[in-house]
């Protein structure tokens, strides 16, 4: 409990100051609905991964859900799929894809569910704090994004909680 704690006020403090500065508009305040809608979701894919795992393989479930995620994506986006000039995309856009649909899709979600399968869902879900945290220290690789102090104290909370829950007892 303690570790989870401490992720939240974590990443309370990374994320309550991104949207400061800036004009809290209607767009802003949607994503951040979106926001909290994707984490929900999440939840509950975590917390059903542990029942599924028990009758089918880290790899059928991840299958299944890229099955299941790709055809709701597509029901949305086979208005604009129409309008692709397919025969004008290149070799990068093709391989470009190829990686996405790979390594941080099907790979990615297919280790968080041997980590499911292996150590819980409530151990294996604090592991998402790790995601702005990289995207943190990626941008600021990259693009030179300037990180903020709440940032940086943010992030520090987030992997510190996280480490209090996986720590292991003496027990």
């Amino acid at each position: 409990m303690t570790g989870l704690g401490v992720t939240l006020v974590g990443s309370a403090v990374f994320f309550l100051t991104v949207g400061f500065g800036e004009a809290r508009d209607i767009q802003r305040i949607t994503g951040d609905f979106l926001f909290l809608a994707a984490t929900a979701c999440w939840s509950i894919y975590t917390l059903m991964g542990k029942k599924i795992l028990r009758q089918i393989s880290p790899l059928v479930a991840t299958a299944y859900a890229m099955l299941f995620g790709s055809l709701v994506i597509g029901v949305f986006s086979v208005r604009d799929l129409v309008a692709v000039q397919w025969a004008r995309l290149s070799l990068d856009f093709w391989v470009s894809q190829f990686y996405l649909a790979l390594f941080p899709s099907v790979l990615a979600n297919w280790f968080y569910y041997l980590g499911v399968k292996r150590i819980g869902p409530s151990r294996a879900a604090v592991f998402m704090y790790i995601v702005p945290v990289s995207g943190l220290v990626l941008a600021a690789i990259m693009i030179s994004d300037v990180l903020t102090v709440a940032q940086i104290a943010g992030s520090v909370l987030m992997l510190l909680g996280l480490s209090i829950v996986n720590r292991r007892s003496g027990r």
